[in-house]
């Protein structure tokens, strides 16, 4: 009997260790989930920045090429210029799609799913872009907003669900 109590009381205290120790790495566990939201957060933050950089200083002479008024005012216009701001927009929304998804590299996504994102992205943004810069149907605090919104979903998705 004294075998078994004996057990018995060793078997108490390594469950109580054990107890400590499962405490002490959930509390590590804690610590190392806030530090990787953190690191997300500045992905998040990354990302917006780098939506400024190219969507208002990257630009250049696509900020007139993807306007197809732009292409009717040259002198020696000619039809077969008629789609070429399509072009532009597409241009400019590719290298768009490309630099936001620049931070998502730190996420190890697949190539093909961050090709995934990179085309839908630039899909939209051309869509968006088209609206605001030929269609007239939408202003630019609008088209910025869809760009955030996008942003924030690509971050969202890539951070949570992938």
């Amino acid at each position: 009997m004294g075998h078994w109590y004996i057990y018995g009381k060793m078997r108490a205290e390594t469950n109580l260790s054990s107890f400590v120790i499962s405490n002490y790495f959930l509390y590590i566990c804690n610590i190392i989930e806030y530090i990787n939201f953190f690191m997300e957060l500045k992905i998040l933050f990354l990302m917006i920045l780098l939506h400024i950089i190219d969507d208002f200083h990257l630009q250049g002479i696509l900020v007139n090429m993807k306007q197809k008024n732009w292409w009717l005012k040259q002198k020696g216009y000619k039809d077969m210029y008629e789609n070429d701001y399509m072009t532009a927009l597409a241009i400019h929304s590719l290298s768009w799609s490309i630099i936001i998804s620049i931070p998502l590299w730190f996420f190890n996504i697949s190539p093909n799913i961050l090709g995934i994102i990179i085309c839908f992205n630039m899909v939209i943004h051309m869509y968006v872009d088209d609206l605001k810069c030929n269609k007239l149907k939408i202003n630019l605090t609008t088209d910025q907003t869809i760009h955030i919104i996008q942003i924030w979903l690509t971050w969202f998705i890539c951070c949570f669900l992938i």
